[in-house]
Parts: C-alpha cells; sequence; structure tokens
C-alpha cells in the first residue's frame, strides 16, 4: 500500500513538472482546448436540432399504420401522438410504469412503447 502511494506521489510530482515545461504543456492545452471546443460545439448542435424538430416529426416516425389494432386502438394512437404532454404522460403510465390500458391491447400497448422508444432515441425527448 506504501508502495502504491510512494508511485502516485511520483507521478503526481512527473506530471507537475512536465506541466510547467512549455513543449510539454502547449501540445496538451491545445488538445484540451479543441476537445472542450467540440463538446460544446456538438451540444449547441444537440440543442438547435430540439428545437427544430416537431411533434409531427415522432408523429411520422411512430407511423399512422396499425395493421393488427381496431379502429378504435388506432384513433386513440393518432390522437396520442398530437401533444408532446399526452405522450410522455402515455410513456410513463403504460411503457414504463408497466399499467394496463383500457384501450389498447397488451400487444398493441407494447407496439406502440416500442415505436416511441425508436422516435426517443431519434430526437431524444
Amino acid at each position: 500500500m506504501l508502495k502504491k502511494l510512494f508511485y502516485l506521489i511520483m507521478i503526481l510530482a512527473g506530471l507537475h513538472y512536465a506541466w510547467q515545461q512549455p513543449e510539454f504543456r502547449e501540445p496538451v492545452q491545445g488538445w484540451l482546448d479543441g476537445l472542450v471546443d467540440d463538446t460544446l460545439e456538438t451540444a449547441k448542435d444537440r440543442t438547435q436540432k430540439l428545437k427544430d424538430f416537431s411533434y409531427q416529426d415522432i408523429k411520422k416516425t411512430i407511423g399512422n399504420e396499425w395493421p393488427n389494432f381496431s379502429r378504435a386502438e388506432s384513433n386513440f394512437v393518432n390522437d396520442l401522438v398530437q401533444s408532446k404532454t399526452g405522450l410522455m404522460a402515455f410513456y410513463q403510465d403504460y411503457c414504463q410504469g408497466n399499467k394496463g390500458h383500457g384501450i389498447l391491447s397488451t400487444e398493441n400497448t407494447k407496439t406502440v412503447c416500442g415505436r416511441i422508444d425508436q422516435a426517443k432515441s431519434i430526437f431524444a425527448f
């Protein structure tokens, strides 16, 4: 244990000494600045994408065609994707909460939840 502590202190002392040398610090500082700039640019792009998408895009991703759904189930799902609030409430209650749904069958609830999961991975909502 004492040997490991000694090695750790030596490594930290060496890094401290090296950081004071411009030939070491300047390339590392440039790399760190580039990393921070790239991260900020990625965050800015992602934020802009989140502002630009609409829930109609989610509706397109989730889809309008429900081949094994009854008319009432299809109408329910099409109404569901019209608002963010309704979509998120449905997802939390029936996809994450595993509650039974009065209109959708268990299998169709799983189908809707699967499509919402796909949309979440695309739109990050």
